[in-house]
């Protein structure tokens, strides 16, 4: 679906929220699209998902929340793409969080001596 105009365009080339087209339209520009197939798809929603895992990185704290929604939309995305249920996330972090702990105490390792990724 596209509406063309000449003249100046902005190439984005990256995935969009469903209402964006609409948005730019309704600001009175125009914009052109494609719909991805599913393997296409699946690997511009991996790219977003690292677009906005950068964006909480620098994100500032009154901008966090947002920025975390936006993560949160993509990985429900993902899961839905994959067929998950969301709650079999949730069940994993919970068994991850039993087994090695969540984030709460601020450990930062330095090093060990054992290989990374051994257990």
């Amino acid at each position: 679906m596209s509406k063309v105009k000449t003249g100046n365009k902005y190439y984005h080339n990256k995935l969009v929220r469903d209402k964006i087209p609409k948005y730019i339209e309704s600001r009175g520009g125009f914009y052109e699209t494609s719909t991805l197939k599913i393997g296409e798809f699946r690997t511009q929603l991996k790219k977003k998902a690292i677009e906005e895992a950068k964006e909480i990185a620098s994100a500032k704290k009154d901008e966090l929340v947002n920025e975390m929604a936006d993560l949160l939309q993509i990985l429900r995305s993902i899961a839905k793409l994959e067929k998950i249920p969301f709650g079999n996330i949730e069940k994993a972090r919970n068994k991850k969080e039993k087994e090695r702990g969540a984030f709460n105490k601020r450990t930062f390792l330095i090093w060990s001596d054992k290989p990374k990724g051994e257990k």
